[in-house]
């Protein structure tokens, strides 16, 4: 099932034509409808998919606005995240004895765990960092006197998990697999 309705009804425990209904009652959660279809309709990635029927289901069972503006918030940083953002942020919430050299990572080391080239790690991150999913650690740069054992320019920026990023990463378990495509 990679249809965003069928996992909305599946999860809301409604049926399709009554979660409908739920979604067109008012406008607010008829724009958040049409964002999260239009997400999933854009979407090859099933567990994203999932994950914004999973919001949708949300959003429909919400007693309060607050709910589905946050539900909203939601479908939009889900809509922005592919198979490599999360291999970037699961690197991320390695502990740092897991680390390659057992340091934060830096945009290398995540282009590695990614499977993604240098310059691409870098948007990569700039998405995650726009979405709040990931930040760069103490300041942008470090001392022109700071080595890197690897390598790496001492400016070169160091990375680490937002509070965000577990529950990211929970929608997606919650939806299947966290994304190995």
């Amino acid at each position: 099932m990679d249809n965003a309705l069928d996992e909305a009804a599946e999860a809301s425990g409604l049926r399709i034509d009554n979660l409908l209904d739920r979604l067109a009652a008012d406008p607010a959660r008829l724009v958040f409808l049409s964002e999260a279809l239009t997400a999933a309709a854009r979407s090859t990635f099933s567990e994203r998919v999932r994950a914004l029927g999973r919001a949708l289901a949300s959003g429909a069972l919400a007693d309060d606005e607050a709910r589905v503006d946050e539900e909203r918030l939601w479908v939009a940083i889900l809509a922005g995240v592919e198979a490599p953002h999360l291999r970037i942020l699961r690197q991320l919430m390695l502990p740092r004895d897991q680390q390659p050299y057992g340091t934060t990572p830096q945009q290398l080391t995540l282009a590695e765990a990614a499977g993604v080239s240098y310059v691409m790690a870098g948007h990569l991150l700039a998405d995650l960092e726009r979405h709040g999913l990931a930040s760069w650690r103490w300041g942008e740069t470090y001392p022109q006197s700071y080595r890197e054992a690897q390598g790496a320019s001492a400016s070169e920026k160091f990375w680490q998990p937002t509070s965000l990023t577990p529950e990211l990463l929970d929608r997606f378990r919650a939806a299947g697999r966290e994304g190995d495509e």
